[in-house]
C-alpha cells in the first residue's frame, strides 16, 4: 500500500467518523428543539403554541412550508412535530439524522470501539421502531429522551474513546513519567 493510498483510507474514515458525530448531534439537536417547542407549547397553551419559531430555529420553516403547503398563521403542531422528527423527506429529521450517522458509522466501523458502534447501532434501531409511526403527543416526551439518552451515551463513548487515546499518546511521548508523577510505566516486553 502506497503512503497516497494510506492517506486516502485515513482521510474516508476522518470523513465518515466526522459524519457519524454530526448526523447523531444534529438528532440530538433536533430533539432537544422539538422538546423545547413542545415545553413552549405545554407552558403557553395551544393557542400561544409557537412552532413556527421552532421550524425558524431549526432552519426548516421553508422546507416545511414546501411540504405542506404556505399557511397563514401557526402550522398544524403534529404536522411540525411529525416533520422535525420522522419525515422521511426532511433530511434534518431525527430520524433520518440517525439513519446517517448510522450508516457512516457501518463505514468507519473498524475504527469505532465495540461500545461506540453497540451504541450507535442500539440508538438507531429503538429510535427507528419509536418513530415507525407518528408520534402521539402523550409518548413524545419519552421518545424524545430516548433519543436524547442515546445519543449522549454515543457522545460520551465518542468523548471517552477520544480522551483515553490523548492520554495513551501523551505517555509514550513522556519519557520521564512527568505525567505518572515521576513514576515510570513497567516494562512489560
Amino acid at each position: 500500500m502506497t503512503a497516497h493510498s494510506r492517506t486516502i483510507l485515513l482521510g474516508r474514515t476522518a470523513d465518515g467518523l466526522f459524519w457519524m458525530a454530526r448526523h447523531i448531534e444534529r438528532a440530538e439537536a433536533m430533539a432537544r428543539l422539538i422538546d423545547a417547542g413542545l415545553h413552549m407549547a405545554l407552558t403557553r397553551g395551544a393557542a400561544e403554541a409557537n412552532w413556527r419559531s421552532v421550524l425558524d430555529s431549526a432552519g426548516m420553516a421553508g422546507a416545511f412550508a414546501a411540504r405542506h403547503g404556505e399557511a397563514e398563521g401557526e402550522p398544524d403542531p403534529a404536522a411540525a412535530i411529525d416533520f422535525l422528527l420522522r419525515d422521511p423527506d426532511n433530511p434534518s429529521s431525527v430520524s433520518n439524522a440517525l439513519t446517517q450517522g448510522r450508516t457512516n458509522a457501518r463505514m468507519v466501523r473498524t475504527a469505532l470501539s465495540r461500545d461506540a458502534w453497540e451504541a450507535v447501532n442500539e440508538a438507531w434501531r429503538r429510535v427507528s421502531a419509536d418513530l415507525a409511526r407518528p408520534v402521539p403527543e402523550a409518548n413524545l416526551p419519552a421518545v424524545l429522551a430516548r433519543v436524547k439518552q442515546a445519543t449522549a451515551l454515543i457522545r460520551d463513548l465518542r468523548e471517552t474513546n477520544s480522551s483515553l487515546g490523548s492520554v495513551a499518546g501523551r505517555l509514550e511521548e513522556d519519557p520521564f513519567g512527568t505525567l505518572l508523577g515521576g513514576r515510570q510505566l513497567p516494562d512489560y516486553e
